[in-house]
């Protein structure tokens, strides 16, 4: 993603320094004209925001403090949780060390029960983030439990407390205090990143060669939380660290790396206060929203039912106004979106704890079975590095629309293709010799259970990782900034613990799969979540009347909750990417522009009447069919190819040369 970093003293040119730059060694050159710009910072117009090229802003220091708490966090939580399979499955004196030894398939249900609850939790601390204590107060007391559940983890994993039988109740003790921290941490970080950048008006700035561009606070958004996520994974990488230690050294050596990493959050928190964008609490909202909806749900679904004029129709004076009716539409949008992540969240879930089980059965030369796991992180951070500072620029430069809606379905649809190959991978694993179906666990010739993995290299399960991070990188780096963006400043941790719970539903699912995880039935288990979110991919829940592409017939709240209902193919954003074809929904009627030349009127025709969709003959809105006659404005950089016709879709004019 580019960014826009200010000039000393710039200055606007003037119209004729802005459309030619001086050729002759006696004109005044770029850098002379960059001396007399005047009007850099100044708020953009609609104009100048419809036709200028619009990058990022500079990123403000305090946002990287918050990003660096948020990597501590992730350092502690990977390279902590990486080691809970061995740690649950194995007892100390197997072929892999462990722990406790209670076996794969209460390891798995652990681990993914754990997230459960991290992931549910956020639903409780972010109404309390919100309304009472505030986010960075909330961020402080959640973060004290963390660091406490890693000291005790510590404390337990230790020899002596071992050999004492501390291991297992402290280790459950450790789990509770861990959730509750993890579960606060990750609520309102993921809000308090954004929130440091407190920009909210689109201006105006100057390259170095005198290009003139629009700073934009929502691209600006995105690129922090792709610094969030970028320093977040480059921070898992620790697991790699952990591994080792735990292979090498033991289990308490790990841990006492991660408790020191976690120290330096609290060292931020303690220290960086006054650094920060602090957002007082504003009392919870819940009740208000609640009623809300249950105002447009007895109204046939009807949002605008509950607007302070409706109900005065009916008698009723409520507590809020118009805005926060369309706040409360715009959070639904959010919402929308996160119908999606139980089941992705089941795919992470049977990656980050199945995939380590799996690496285990096969000959990792002598390298520990869940060190592979850090490929992960090292493909999302070099993945994400390629997507934001190459793709998405290639893609604005050349005007082809890659929204918020398609990222997320070709997120979707690389996690699904990742579980298939995950399915493969263990079908291989299952053909190999010496154990085939039952690896570490068949009984050779003299009666012995045989340790031996199957003869197939660990190395196979490295495109696993690598798609799993693609589909992480267009998925969850959107629908955070997007569920941060369509969020009502009120509600920024609800709508992200919302988000969160999300994830949450998807582990309990991977919980209640966790007994299936056992041989010889593991390609069917991953065969299954394959199908599954195959199908997701391909009808994802989202909605035309929250546009994939900006343009002028956007809508950001529809006038009815049905209409969340309306569902489009996940396949067809992809193809509609190579069609380059833009196309709107408004009220009923598809229109579609095409991005390339300079704005201009077109003739609108009279349609049909029996073309037009039922329910449109609202007087006062913008639709084509009101007005019979007259033109339309075409905004900066479309074309059309004809009239506007209702459920038309108008062919690009690269399909025409």
């Amino acid at each position: 993603m580019e960014k826009y970093v200010p000039e000393k003293d710039e200055r606007a040119p003037s119209a004729a320094d802005t459309t030619a730059l001086p050729t002759s060694s006696n004109e005044r050159t770029p850098s002379m004209i960059l001396e007399d710009l005047s009007d850099s910072g100044r708020p953009a117009t609609e104009e100048e925001i419809k036709t200028l090229r619009h990058v990022t802003d500079q990123i403000p220091l305090r946002v990287w403090l918050v990003a660096i708490i948020a990597a501590a966090e992730r350092f502690t939580y990977w390279s902590t949780q990486v080691t809970w399979q061995n740690y649950i499955q194995y007892r100390p004196d197997d072929e892999i060390p462990g722990i406790l030894g209670l076996g794969q398939a209460t390891a798995v249900t652990v681990n993914n029960a754990f997230n459960v609850v991290v992931y549910l939790l956020p639903l409780i601390i972010g109404p309390i983030a919100d309304g009472k204590l505030g986010r960075y107060r909330t961020l402080q007391i959640c973060t004290a439990f963390y660091l406490a559940g890693t000291c005790i983890l510590l404390g337990c994993s230790t020899t002596p407390a071992v050999e004492a039988g501390a291991a297992l109740p402290g280790f459950v003790v450790a789990l509770c205090l861990t959730s509750i921290g993890l579960g606060g941490v990750q609520t309102v970080t993921t809000p308090l990143i954004a929130d440091q950048y407190d920009e909210t008006v689109a201006k105006i700035a100057y390259r170095k060669n005198g290009e003139r561009v629009v700073i934009d606070r929502d691209m600006t958004i995105h690129y922090v939380y792709s610094i969030y996520y970028w320093m977040a994974n480059a921070a898992s990488l620790g697991m790699i660290l952990t591994s080792l230690l735990e292979k090498y050294i033991s289990f308490w050596g790990a841990y006492t790396l991660t408790t020191g990493v976690l120290l330096l959050s609290v060292f931020i928190l303690w220290f960086g206060k006054p650094y920060f964008v602090l957002c007082a609490p504003s009392g919870t909202v819940i009740p208000r929203a609640f009623r809300v909806l249950w105002i447009a749900t007895t109204s046939k679904f009807k949002l605008d039912a509950a607007l302070p004029e409706k109900q005065l129709e009916c008698g009723h004076e409520v507590p809020w106004d118009a805005r926060f009716v369309k706040d409360i539409g715009s959070g639904l949008m959010a919402v929308k979106v996160c119908l999606a992540w139980p089941i992705l969240r089941l795919c992470v879930g049977i990656t980050s704890s199945n995939s380590i089980a799996q690496a285990g059965q096969m000959q990792t030369g002598g390298v520990p079975n869940d060190l592979l796991m850090a490929s992960n992180a090292i493909a999302l951070v070099l993945i994400g590095l390629v997507v934001e500072n190459g793709l998405y620029p290639f893609l604005e430069k050349h005007r082809i629309p890659f929204r918020e809606m398609a990222r997320i379905a070709t997120g979707l649809f690389f996690m699904a293709v990742s579980m298939a190959y995950g399915m493969i991978v263990q079908a291989l694993i299952y053909k190999a010799p010496p154990c085939y179906n039952f690896p570490l666990e068949c009984q050779g010739s003299d009666g012995r259970i045989i340790t031996e993995p199957n003869h197939i290299n660990v190395l196979v399960q490295l495109p696993l990782y690598i798609l799993v991070a693609v589909s992480e990188v267009f998925a969850f780096v959107t629908g955070s900034a997007y569920a941060y963006k369509k969020a009502p400043p009120n509600m920024k941790s609800v709508l992200q613990s919302f988000y969160a719970s999300m994830s949450g539903v998807g582990y309990l699912l991977a919980v209640a799969l966790g007994p299936a995880s056992k041989n010889p039935g593991l390609v069917v288990l991953w065969g299954s979540v394959t199908g599954v979110m195959g199908l997701t991919a391909m009808d994802n829940g989202q909605t035309r009347k929250d546009p994939v592409w900006h343009g002028p017939f956007a809508h950001d709240v529809p006038n009815s909750i049905s209409a969340f209902m309306s569902q489009y193919s996940a396949l067809s954003l992809i193809r509609g990417l190579t069609s380059r074809t833009c196309t709107y929904e408004l009220k009923g009627v598809n229109f579609a522009y095409l991005p390339l030349a300079r704005p201009h009127a077109v003739e609108n025709s009279q349609p049909s009447q029996k073309a037009l969709s039922p329910g449109l003959s609202d007087p006062a809105s913008d639709n084509v069919h009101d007005r019979p006659s007259g033109t339309l404005d075409i905004p900066e950089g479309y074309i059309s190819t004809g009239n506007y016709i209702p459920n038309h879709n108008i062919v690009p004019t690269s399909a025409l040369r």
